[in-house]
Order: structure tokens, then sequence, then C-alpha cells
């Protein structure tokens, strides 16, 4: 069974985290995650940039 946290916020989603999604990423690929979600709130914007961090991490 795996496990994945269903609610993260980015640095995007304003005055409501400063998670930096490369780092979000990478700490993930580093613990062995297989995958992971975004839940910015009112904004996509970070959307892309985790689709591709995810992507080139085979997340």
């Amino acid at each position: 069974m795996t496990f994945t946290i269903l609610q993260v916020t980015s640095g995007y989603s304003l005055l409501k985290s400063t998670i930096d999604l490369y780092k979000y990423v990478m700490t993930a690929k580093t613990l062995g995650y297989e995958k992971l979600s975004l839940t910015d709130e009112g904004v996509l914007h970070g959307a892309i940039e985790f689709y591709n961090l995810c992507r080139s991490q085979n997340i």
C-alpha cells in the first residue's frame, strides 16, 4: 500500500505556504514516493511546473 499526502499547498498559494515545488518533489523522490498532490488555493500558477518536475523524476 502506498501513502500519498492529499493536501499540499505551495508558495503559489499566497500567504498560505512557503513550500518550494522543486524541494517538495526532490524530497518526495528521495523518500521513495510514487505519487504527489498539489492543492493550491485559488490559483493554478504552479500546476505546469509541478507536473514537469514530477515527470522529470518519474513521479
